[in-house]
């Protein structure tokens, strides 16, 4: 046991079971910036690939003696959508859930009440507690961000091979 500066005695470990929380929530944080930087990754790339495949037929079509073959009008649709599909779910890895956070009110009860009436070790499980309500929050959120990115993954893919199914069909057909 040790002891806080106001003498009350703390069990020793306290300090290491707060130290991981906040790990935990710092983990959480980090997990976030970094799905949605690869949302805006997804968002991207299935722009850059759209804006391409829209100036291709463009050039194609505006030549006077060639059209696309009819074989090719549902790959080349499916690979739209399924990009605009990706598109919409990189969007929502970065939507902006209700991530909880302690309020602003709350803190101003602690600083004007209890800041200086509480002991380091009740101090630490009230912060604890917050942290831990933080930590689920963020979980639940970041699972849901998670699912929207593995989608957009999945979406691009499939759009992917729809538009290399179209350029096959161009090409056979040249």
């Amino acid at each position: 046991m040790t002891a806080d500066p106001d003498g009350a005695a703390k069990p020793a470990g306290f300090s290491t079971y707060l130290a991981f929380i906040e790990a935990e929530a710092a983990s959480q944080d980090a997990r976030k910036a970094s799905l949605e930087a690869r949302g805006m990754g997804v968002i991207t790339s299935a722009g850059t690939v759209v804006s391409l495949l829209f100036g291709l037929i463009a050039a194609i079509t505006g030549a006077t003696d060639y059209s696309l073959p009819p074989s090719t009008h549902l790959w080349l649709f499916l690979s739209a959508a399924t990009f605009l599909v990706a598109f919409l779910l990189g969007v929502g890895t970065n939507f902006p859930f209700p991530y909880q956070a302690p309020r602003v009110a709350d803190l101003e009860i602690i600083r004007q009440e209890h800041w200086t009436t509480s002991t380091d070790a009740a101090a630490a499980k009230a912060v604890a507690g917050v942290r831990l309500s933080m930590l689920k929050s963020a979980k639940r959120w970041n699972g849901w961000k998670a699912r929207f990115l593995m989608g957009a993954f999945l979406a691009e893919f499939a759009a992917i091979a729809f538009l290399g199914r179209a350029v096959w069909l161009v090409i056979d057909h040249a």
